[in-house]
This record gives structure tokens, C-alpha cells and sequence, in this order.
């Protein structure tokens, strides 16, 4: 049987989007990495970087898009990450083409990548999830459609972000809960969680002053604006509301027609509230492939194939996950060139 052919496509790598390359380059070097174990051949497009496994398809911002349709032509699957605004026109390309899409489809992505359509779905479904701001108290203001914590502010009152229409932005209420998120796989009969992992989280004033979580209130008495920003994460996270927490994570990703990986965002307070799914694979499956026996992208490989792999279904509920990993953003390219990625 000859090997599957795929093709990799993580928009800050093949558009040589800098603010996002750390991020976006360890997710691609990671599942480049993992297919390849599992005897496919692997392409993937990249603007600069050079994996150490895989063939490159040079490609940049002007171009990124006839590169992807053309390569689609001639691999049996792909595997998108981008942005979520951009997540919604690129998952049709990969609908309408002939290779099998290994992440969610476009109808998915549409209900996961809109903040406001997530939440109605979410409570159509009796999913604790925050409720938009009433007026009372601190307020989460974020793009409708955005990436990781970027334009995310915790506010006295909302504010819309700059460049940006009102319509284009939503406010939720403040919770004081931690972050953690959830990764789970999913095919069209099973769907499996990985791990719980803990989101490192800061908020910094406007004159670069920093705080944790439990200091917010007090900072918000000083500060009119907190931005949110994302330093990295811990896998596997522990805590009291862990099997609550899967349970609803996989009941959410289920309930939006995810399919592959995806990474379900929550907040665990005294009780589990989920905030956001995204549609496609997020930072933590470098620490997920390497301290689970089954890697991130022999589960997204059983979820489409699964008579070349296996059933995701013969994989057990709970994978155990052996060991721990703290992954700081600050410090993924040095990590992927330490264990011979890049």
C-alpha cells in the first residue's frame, strides 16, 4: 500500500506572519513530525523556516493562496491552521477539494471562529458558557472573530479595539476563574480528550505594569484597561473539576461539528464554563505528542482514516500522559531547535 500523501498548512509559517511564528511554527513542526511517524509523506508550506522532516513548498503572503489550491491537488489530506477569520474562507478550499480534510469543516469553523454564534450554540445546548456584559461589573472585551488572546482586554467599561467597527466586537462578563483548555479528537462517531492543560495568562497595564490573575481587581481600581496576554502552558493541568471539565469540552466540540483536533477553551472556577472552541490544532499538541503514547497526529490520522490506522473508537477514554511539560512561548524556537525540529 503506498503512503498517504499530505500536506500541512499553518498560515503564520507560510506567510511569514512574525507575531505568530513561535506558536505556529511548533504546530507544524510537531505534526509534520507526527505523520511522518506514522509512515505518511508530508509536505508543508513555509515562507522561511526549513523543517528538519517533510518536503517544503516555498510560499508567502502574495501567494499563499494559489500555493495551497495547487498543492491540494496532489496529496490525499491536509490539515489547516490559521487565524480564525481567515479560517472560515480557507476551510471551503479544502471542502471542495478532492483531499480529505483532517480538521473541522467549513460549517464548523463558521459556529466556532464568531464569538457570538459559539454562544448561542453553546447555550442552545445547555453548556455553561459567560454571559455577554450587562452592564454590571469588569468587562471582557474581544474581537468577534479573533486569535489566541490578541486584542483580548479585561475593562472597566467597554471599549472598542482600534481599527476595528463596534460590530466587530463583543463584550463578556469578567469570571474569576483560571484558564485551562481541553484537547479533544474527534471523527464522525467518537470523539477522545488528550489532556487538560493550564493556560499561563498575564494582564499588563498600559505603562507595562504586569499582574496575575488574582490581582485583577485591585489593578482594574487603578487601570481603566488590562490587556490579556498568552506566555505558554502546562500539560498535563490537575484539578478538582477535571472529569466535569472534559465532559463538557467533548459535549461542546461535539455539539458545534468539530471534527480532528481542536482545543476547547474553558474557565474553572466552582464550576466549569467553556469560553471558546478553535476549530484547528493550538500550541499545547507539542507537549500532548510528546507525553501521550499516542501522538496528536496518529489520533487526527485514526479520525479520518481509520482503516489505515485504526478506529479513533479502540483508543480508551482517558490516554494517560506520562510526564510534564511547561511550554513558555518565549522560549518554543529554541525548544524545537534543542529536540531537532527545526
Amino acid at each position: 500500500m503506498n503512503p498517504l500523501k499530505l500536506l500541512v498548512v499553518e498560515y503564520a509559517t507560510s506567510t511569514g506572519l512574525a507575531e505568530f511564528i513561535p506558536e505556529g511554527l511548533s504546530m507544524l513542526a510537531t505534526l509534520v513530525n507526527d505523520f511522518m511517524g506514522c509512515g505518511c509523506e508530508v509536505s508543508y508550506l513555509s515562507n522561511e523556516y526549513i523543517l528538519r522532516a517533510g518536503r517544503r513548498v516555498p510560499s508567502s503572503k502574495d501567494n499563499f493562496e494559489q500555493v495551497l489550491e495547487r498543492e491540494l491537488q496532489y496529496v490525499d489530506g491536509a490539515l489547516l491552521i490559521a487565524p480564525d477569520d481567515l479560517m472560515v474562507h480557507l476551510s471551503k478550499l479544502l471542502d471542495d477539494a478532492e483531499a480529505v480534510n483532517l480538521g473541522c469543516p467549513s460549517s464548523s469553523v463558521m459556529e466556532c471562529a464568531d464569538k457570538l454564534r459559539t454562544w448561542k450554540v453553546l447555550k442552545s445546548a445547555d453548556i455553561p458558557t459567560p454571559n455577554p456584559w450587562d452592564g454590571d461589573g469588569f468587562v471582557i472585551c474581544k474581537p468577534r472573530m479573533g486569535c489566541g488572546t490578541k486584542g483580548v482586554k479585561v475593562c472597566t467599561e467597554p471599549i472598542v479595539g482600534e481599527g476595528m467597527d463596534e460590530e466587530d466586537w463583543t463584550y463578556w462578563e469578567f469570571s474569576e476563574g483560571e484558564a485551562y483548555s481541553v484537547g479533544c479528537v474527534l471523527s464522525d462517531d467518537t470523539s477522545r480528550a488528550i489532556s487538560l492543560t493550564h493556560q499561563l495568562i498575564e494582564f499588563e497595564s498600559a505603562d507595562g505594569e504586569r499582574y496575575a490573575h488574582p490581582s485583577v481587581r485591585e489593578a482594574l481600581k487603578r487601570e481603566r484597561t488590562l490587556d490579556v496576554n498568552y506566555l505558554g502552558n502546562v500539560v498535563p493541568a490537575h484539578h478538582p473539576l477535571i472529569e466535569e471539565a472534559i465532559r463538557l469540552s467533548l459535549k461542546a466540540a461535539e455539539t458545534l461539528g468539530c471534527r480532528g483536533f481542536v482545543g476547547v477553551d474553558i474557565i474553572i472556577d466552582e464550576e466549569v464554563q467553556v469560553v471558546e472552541v478553535n476549530p484547528r490544532p493550538t500550541t499545547p499538541i507539542l507537549a500532548m505528542s510528546n507525553l501521550s503514547p499516542f501522538s496528536v497526529g496518529e489520533l487526527i490520522l485514526r479520525a479520518s482514516f481509520p482503516d489505515r490506522f485504526g478506529s479513533l473508537s479502540e483508543i480508551s477514554e482517558r490516554m494517560p500522559i506520562h510526564g510534564s511539560m511547561k511550554l513558555l512561548r518565549s522560549e518554543l524556537l529554541s525548544y524545537l531547535s534543542y529536540i531537532g525540529f527545526i
